[in-house]
């Protein structure tokens, strides 16, 4: 049945369905019980009406099966079940939706009429006319568009202008083709049109003036010219250029006019002739005319107008005249010649040269639609003498265009009904032309069908089409009118242009239902419950959809509901029952409804009576037996039936049924009922008992019948022997299969059906005298029974036999095959017990040493051997071939670094797929040794150093070289090889310890010897290696004072930082040990020493300021006068430990009567009145605004001049090197550091005392001397300050330690070049670079301060040693308990501090294995570390190099590594009792504070003074020894070394990460370490047990950087 959706709920149908038995079996109760998706439909129990529940949706699901089942209510109930199929018929509720949204779309500007722009397309998911969709346009733009109303399709209909409209905006109308409510849906069109370059560049003026003067400058700028192009992009660029050159002017691309040439005196017009072209492809130019009058001359020839226009038609013939300008110059003289210079590239207008007549050359290109005007340029020439005028040529318009509906197709729907005047559509239509041209008029032309003019009217001026009466569409249901543009209405006649509307008419319900013509029905007694009767029919004017009827029974128009009707299809079908006995005659009430009107029809039905009785057999079954083989027409059986009917309907004839089983072998007496044999009767196996169907039907209309089964059962007899089913049978047994396994079945069939006749008894008669088989004599299972052996036999014969059990016994033979598979039960073995082979460690890969073999006695794959080494070959060295069992070299051998005997464990296994066997067998192979390791040193230098005075023969240094041969070839012998200094040591040939031939003295000798260290296998190879030896010097003369007393004089009033005098003391010493540093007992808390000057100034007080104002002037006076001196006692020694001294006596008087000691007196006067208190006023004003005035000229200066960079290497004016000089030493710009505000140094400069120079105060705690030239001063925390930062940011820092703080204070002087070579150099140039040291002062500066102070310089000792102190050293002093800080020359102090440190604990610094921790005071241990005396200059201003230091991480070892370095860690109590020895003899003097507890000073709070940083040493690895031109480099920082032989310490000894990586590399941790190799400024004692990776030796390039300013190399080599 068909159901439209989206309907109400609704009764369907009536389902139907009849039980025969009677009382509550035959109660039935209805269900669907399947197909009912979502519960949308559902039955009623008792009375079977099928009704929906819920909407259908067809979009959603078209069509159910419905299962409704018939259930009766018994207590064993049983059930029927019929399918209802409903069709969902779809109503339009589904509006078309477009695809692809949006539409956008972009086309050139050129694009074609008539092409395709782009398809829309919208789907509609209702079906049949519902999903037909029609597509109109709509908007503004749609006279551009034409759109295929099926298809979707959008094309160009008028060629487009960017210039014009750049986007078009239009929508598309998408409705349903639906005749009763049609559905539409809009989406949005938007055309981008790109540019072409269809537009010539436009000057703005056709004739540009410019009046200049004569002495305008040669390159002046005169004028800009301008030109429009209404193109975009690279088509509108412009480009300007002159057509003809010009002696004095030229024209750039951008458009200026510019003079290039002086321009001659005197009044004269140059016309320019400029171009304007774009930037498009092909490129489109116009030209125009610059007119240079030159002091305001005027064009010679002179037109009256400088603008003519002038007005003619469009399209006017070619010769019409526009203008004569002959008549348009002054002065018009004969000879006089005419042209267009600018306007015509297109040759549309030609002028005469004589009279100056312009006229149309060209009327196709006079369009007013393309150019409503044209400017012309004319000239006039006559001797050289021009004159220039524009034309304007104004279009007029034709009436050329035709007026064009904006569609060339309108579609709309109108409801029927609708009262006249009602709006159907407003079309439109455009115009080209202007004015009275463009006026339009609609009309309608023609209309479809014909004679339609009066139902429609459109209105001529707005087209506004509307209906002039009402209108049904039972009459017409669609419209077709072809309307009618016209322009120029006032002039009678015009052009015209037509479109076509088509108007559909939606239907509307406004006619009644009728029923067709029906007639009565005649339905039998006996029709089925639920059969079809008929079916009735409605008639509707309107155009409705589907299933728009619906169909029911009236109140009472369903008698004793015999009847159902389906409400949309109008069928009658049988709802129960009929009895012709009970009732003859229904008469059935319908009625139909199309939604608003109904009608109702009578329908009479007639029951007809039928035979309902059928004949009864006597019995309900009958059955016989009879043997097989019984001869036909034997009588076997008779049946009887009875039919209750009389008359023919109870007459009754007999027959076998051949539709249910058709059999061949009886047949009946239609009469009697008895039942004969038709022919001899043979036992089917399959079908041993007959069973026949007999009916018994009477003579009615139609005829009843009933039906009797009748069993036939044949009797067997023993008359078909067994017969196997194969003459032969073969199979496959593995000979390892156990006892009981069934190998195959044999079987034989006997066509006998009795048991006894049938059942087969199974033996081996033949074939198995070894008694290895058995066979089941009930089932022919063939099973082993013995154990097979296929090595002893391979295959088997048998003869087995079948009889049965009848009587007599019958029988048959057949042949048993059976072929015994081998099994895996042989392992391989070896033709050997044991293999051995020898080999050299040369041979290339690939090489055979042996071959393996072994052999299996099983065949096919169990019997293919496979060989494979299982173990012994851990370095993957060797490899056996699988088939062949060749043993090959696979890997490189070394007899050296891998055992020399290998034990390999070989596998020789069969190919079994279950189960494999092996064998095992050992091969060993002997590898014999080669000469293939040279030997090499594990450093690329030694840097080493001897005592003067050194007995000869005493050890200086041990070589230790490695050869990772083993045996002969790993036994070395050592020499020195031939070189200037070989003379002087000798070599242990055996051990390597190198010794000297002589004593050595430093004062005499050289500083530093080179050798070459040559050790050498017993194969012939060699390595060597270069060892530096310098000689150092030892304490042999104590210093001496100039004078055995000093007497000093010092102000009661000396502020602190007065300098009360000076000492001097000389060594005779060379080295560091003739470096003098000055020392106070610490016992004197008024006074301090510079360490490296001597001077001696003031350190607290003499006497209290409050202590002094509150006591009697006088009684001060006489209590001062009788104090006595103080005596101090002045130390002189050099910086080395135990080192020889000196001491001198120090008499320091007080001075209490000097004019400023006097203390508080009376005081006496009168203040200032009147006229001078104003004057002193006004001049104090004046005073203060002058200071002002020079405090803002100074601060500029000084910003100016920090702005300013330095120039490298040059000196202030006075002549001295700046103290700050460190800061752009050599054109090398360092980092500056801004401290932390936390951090910042309170500096103040008092004036000059009067015999002192300038002292700086700092935040209150020791005085230190303050330099004008310094960039930054030296500051210090004491053990109160918590403000140290944490962070490792740029210029953090930790607390500074004071032996720290004592180097930053310290004067760095180079004594001579020799002290240089000792260590590795910084990078930073030196004095020995040629070059001034940058923290010392000349000679003339230092007399100056000597003299300022009160003391002579010095006759015997050399300026040049106080040349190299700097002046910012002298003025910096000890903090602790008086005793000063000492300065000290840098690399006699390194030397000094490393001479600290006993042998074995030098040796642990060297080898990099060194850590540091702290003493058992607690302070920071800083034994041997070069990093811990000397920071690099970065370091000492908190700044380092940030690109370096983000990459740098720290570098972490397994735990076991860790543990196994701490154990290799050196004993630290030698260093700890040198460092209590040296504290002991120093007076106490230690280079640690004694209350200050902090960490190494990796960073330091402080801006540290200018330390000179150390120069790397370049190695060269000729046999000449050192380039020393190498240490000359300069470099503007120490980078922090990534790629090492040697680790950077990631973990100091209490596990706490350590900073090192961010120091200079010292000895321990060289800058100069390679990636492969070791450092070069690494030294060894000989005795290291750290491993050092090792690289092949290399030859070496020597590089020199030059320096450059504020730059930064990273050179990788």
């Amino acid at each position: 049945m068909a159901v439209p959706e989206n309907g109400e709920t609704t009764e369907l149908h009536v389902v139907a369905a009849s039980d025969a038995d009677t009382g509550t079996n035959a109660e039935i109760t209805y269900s669907i019980t399947d197909g009912n998706i979502d519960d949308k439909f559902t039955v009623h129990p008792d009375t079977g009406v099928l009704s929906t529940q819920l909407s259908l949706d067809r979009e959603q699901l078209d069509h159910y099966e419905l299962e409704i089942t018939a259930q009766d209510k018994a207590t064993n109930s049983l059930s029927g079940s019929m399918t209802v199929t409903v069709t969902v018929v779809d109503l339009n509720d589904n509006a078309p939706l477009f695809q692809n949204e949006p539409y956008a779309v972009t086309i050139p500007e050129d694009f074609a009429v008539n092409q395709t722009v782009l398809t829309v397309s919208a789907i509609d998911a209702d079906i049949g006319t519902n999903s037909d969709v029609v597509y109109t346009l709509e908007g503004l733009f749609v006279n551009m568009f034409y759109i295929d109303n099926l298809s979707g399709q959008i094309r160009s209909v008028r060629e487009f202008d960017r210039e014009t409209t750049a986007e078009y905006v239009f929508e598309v109308n998408a409705t349903d083709s639906s005749v009763t409510n049609p559905l539409s849906s809009a989406a949005q069109i938007r055309v981008t049109i790109s540019d072409i370059n269809d537009m010539t560049p436009q000057f703005t003026s056709a004739v540009f003036t410019v009046n200049i003067t004569s002495d305008i400058a040669v390159g002046s700028e005169i004028l800009q010219l301008t030109a429009v192009d209404l193109d975009e992009g690279s088509n509108a660029q412009i480009t300007y250029s002159m057509t003809q050159s010009n002696e004095y002017f030229e024209v750039t691309s951008s458009g200026l006019v510019k003079v290039i040439k002086q321009l001659p005196n005197n009044d004269v017009v140059y016309p320019l002739p400029v171009r304007a072209t774009d930037g498009g492809s092909p490129s489109r130019s116009s030209d125009g005319l610059v007119e240079v009058r030159v002091d305001n001359a005027l064009p010679d020839l002179k037109f009256r107008q400088d603008l003519y226009e002038e007005t003619v038609a469009e399209h006017s013939p070619v010769d019409t005249s526009i203008i004569e300008m002959r008549n348009e110059i002054v002065d018009y003289k004969s000879g006089t010649e005419f042209a267009i210079t600018h306007g015509n590239e297109d040759g549309t207008f030609d002028i005469d040269t004589t009279s100056g007549e312009v006229t149309i050359a060209n009327s196709e290109q006079l369009d007013r639609e393309t150019s409503a005007n044209r400017r012309l340029v004319v000239s006039a020439e006559y001797n050289n003498q021009y004159g220039y005028t524009t034309l304007k040529v104004v279009l007029a318009d034709i009436n050329d265009n035709h007026p064009m509906f904006t569609q060339d197709k309108y579609t709309t729907a109108l409801w029927e009904g609708e009262p006249q005047h009602t709006f159907v559509i407003q079309v439109s239509a455009t115009d080209d032309d202007i004015g009275t041209n463009a006026e339009l008029r609609y009309s309608i032309s023609k209309t479809d069908p014909p004679n339609s003019e009066a139902l429609f009217t459109i209105d001529d001026e707005t087209g506004v089409v509307k209906t002039l009466f009402e209108l049904d569409r039972e009459i017409h249901h669609t419209y077709k009118l072809t309307l009618e543009v016209r322009d120029s209405i006032n002039a009678g006649s015009g052009l015209t242009g037509t479109s076509v509307l088509k108007i559909n008419m939606v239907d509307v319900n406004d006619n009644k239902p009728s029923f067709a013509n029906q007639y009565g029905i005649n339905v039998k007694e006996g029709a089925e419950v639920g059969s079809l009767l008929t079916q009735v029919t409605a008639n509707d004017a309107d155009e409705q959809g589907a299933l728009s009827h619906q169909f029911s029974f009236s109140a009472n128009g369903n008698p004793d509901n015999r009847f159902s009707i389906d409400i949309y299809s109008g069928k009658i079908t049988l709802a129960d029952e009929l009895d012709y006995e009970e009732t003859q005659e229904y008469v059935l009430n319908i009625e139909v409804y199309d939604g608003k009107y109904t009608a109702s029809m009578d329908l009479e039905v007639t029951v007809e009576d039928e035979n309902d009785n059928n004949p009864k057999f006597s019995q309900s079954s009958y059955e016989t037996s009879i043997e097989e083989l019984t001869p036909g027409h034997t009588s076997v059986i008779t049946v009887n039936a009875t039919d209750a009917d009389s008359g023919p309907n109870g007459e009754v004839t007999y027959a076998i049924t051949m539709d249910v089983s058709p059999v061949t072998g009886f047949y009946i007496d239609p009469h009697t009922g008895t039942i004969y044999t038709n022919g001899t009767v043979y036992l089917n196996t399959n079908q041993p008992t007959i069973q026949l169907l007999v009916s018994a039907t009477d003579h009615g209309t139609p005829t009843l019948s009933s039906l009797v089964a009748v069993r036939i059962e044949i009797v067997d007899i023993n008359n078909n022997a067994p017969k196997f089913a194969s003459l032969m049978y073969q199979d496959y047994v593995s000979e390892g299969e156990p006892k009981g396994h069934i190998i195959l079945k044999v079987h034989a069939d006997d066509d006998d059906y009795a048991r006894e006749n049938k059942v087969v008894d199974y033996s081996i008669i033949d074939g198995n005298e070894d008694k290895m088989f058995e066979i089941s004599p009930m089932d022919g299972n063939i099973a082993v029974v013995g154990k097979l052996d296929r090595e002893t036999t391979s295959f088997y014969r048998l003869i087995v036999s079948a009889w049965d059990r009848g009587e007599p016994p019958l029988h048959d033979n057949t042949t048993v095959l059976i072929t015994l598979r081998d099994i895996n039960d042989h392992a391989p073995i070896f033709n050997a017990t044991e293999y051995e082979g020898t080999i050299s460690e040369g041979v290339p890969t690939g090489t055979p040493i042996l071959t393996v073999y072994a052999t299996d006695a099983d065949e096919g794959t169990n019997a293919l051997v496979r060989y494979d080494i299982t173990s012994g070959n851990d370095l993957d060295l060797f490899m056996v071939h699988h088939t062949s069992g060749v043993v090959t070299v696979k890997g490189r051998l070394d007899h050296d670094t891998q055992n020399p005997v290998h034990n390999l464990t070989v596998v020789a296994a069969d190919s079994s797929m279950d189960s494999p066997l092996h064998t095992v067998t050992t091969v060993t192979i002997y590898v014999t040794d080669e000469n293939d390791h040279a030997p090499f040193f594990p450093v690329l230098m030694y840097l080493e150093s001897i005592p003067e005075e050194q007995p000869i023969g005493k050890s200086i240094f041990t070589a230790n070289a490695i050869d990772n041969d083993r045996g002969s070839f790993g036994i070395l012998s050592y020499s020195i090889a031939d070189g200037e200094d070989k003379k002087y040591f000798d070599i242990d040939e055996d051990k390597g310890d190198v010794t000297a031939l002589k004593s050595f003295d430093f004062e005499q000798d050289r500083k530093e010897y080179v050798i070459s260290i040559r050790a050498e296998d017993h194969g012939g190879k060699a390595g060597t290696v270069t060892a530096r030896i310098a000689v150092t010097s030892v304490d042999e003369y104590p210093p001496l004072f100039v004078m055995s007393k000093y007497d000093f004089t010092v102000p009661a009033n000396a502020e602190v930082g007065y300098v009360v005098g000076q000492v001097s003391a000389s060594d005779d010493d060379s080295g560091a040990d003739g470096v003098v540093f000055y020392y106070l007992d610490e016992k004197y808390q008024k006074f301090a020493m510079n360490e490296t000057h001597g001077y001696i100034v003031v350190k607290e007080a003499i006497e209290d300021e409050t202590m002094r104002r509150k006591r009697d002037y006088k009684s001060v006076l006489r209590q001062r006068r009788a104090e006595d001196p103080y005596e101090l006692v002045a130390i002189a020694k050099s910086s080395k430990p135990e080192s020889l001294d000196a001491t001198s006596s120090v008499f320091i008087t007080v001075d209490y009567n000097c004019a400023t000691c006097g203390g508080t007196s009376p005081q006496t006067g009168s203040g200032l009145t009147g006229i001078p208190l104003a004057l002193v006023i006004v001049f104090a004003i004046i005073a203060g605004i002058t200071l002002i005035i020079v405090l803002i000229v100074f601060l500029m200066m000084y910003l100016r001049r920090k702005h300013q960079p330095s120039t490298a290497g040059s000196p202030p004016p006075d002549g001295t090197q700046s103290l700050n000089s460190y800061d752009h030493h050599d054109g090398i710009i360092f980092d500056q550091v801004t401290m932390s505000q936390e951090h910042t140094l309170d500096v103040q400069i008092i004036d000059r005392p009067p015999n002192g120079i300038p002292v700086a105060y700092m935040n209150g705690t020791v005085p230190r001397m303050h330099s004008p030239h310094t960039s930054m001063e030296v500051g210090r925390t004491d053990a109160s300050d918590q403000s140290n930062s944490a962070s490792s940011g740029r210029g953090s820092a930790t607390v500074e330690d004071d032996e720290i703080c004592r180097i930053n204070e310290s004067v760095i002087a180079n004594q001579n070049n020799q002290n240089h070579r000792r260590m590795p150099d910084s990078g930073i140039q030196q004095d020995d670079d040629d070059t001034i040291s940058d923290m010392s002062v000349n000679e003339q500066s230092a007399n100056a301060v000597l003299k300022s102070i009160g003391v002579s310089p010095p006759k015997t000792a050399s300026i040049d040693k106080l040349l190299n102190q700097s002046v910012e050293s002298m003025h910096i002093f000890g903090e602790e308990g008086g005793g000063e800080g000492r300065g000290v020359d840098l690399g006699s102090f390194i030397e000094t501090k490393l001479h600290e440190v006993g042998d074995e604990e030098n040796n642990a610094i060297m080898d990099g294995t060194r850590a540091f921790g702290l003493d058992d005071d607690g302070q920071p241990s800083m034994t041997g570390s070069l990093s811990s005396i000397v920071n690099s200059d970065e370091e000492f201003s908190g700044s380092y190099n940030w690109d370096y230091l983000l990459d740098w991480g720290p570098q972490f070892q397994p735990l076991a590594n860790v543990f196994a370095e701490i154990a290799k860690l050196k004993d630290e109590s030698i260093a700890k009792k040198h460092l209590e020895d040296s504290r002991s003899n120093r007076h106490k003097h230690s280079l640690s504070p004694k209350v200050k507890n902090f960490p190494p000073p990796l960073l330091t709070t402080v801006a540290h003074g200018p330390v000179a940083p150390i120069q790397p040493i370049a190695i060269s690895m000729n046999p000449g020894g050192i380039n020393q031109s190498s240490a000359m480099n300069v470099y503007p920082r120490a980078p922090i070394t990534h790629e090492s032989s040697f680790s950077s310490p990631a973990m100091s000894p209490n596990f706490s990460p350590s900073l090192s990586p961010l120091a200079n590399r010292t000895p321990s941790i060289s800058p100069l370490v390679t990636p492969m190799g070791a450092s070069t400024a690494q030294s060894s004692a000989g005795n290291s047990t750290t491993s050092t990776p090792q690289r092949s030796p290399r030859s070496s390039t020597m590089i020199t950087f030059p320096a450059i300013a504020g730059a930064e190399h990273e050179v990788t080599i």
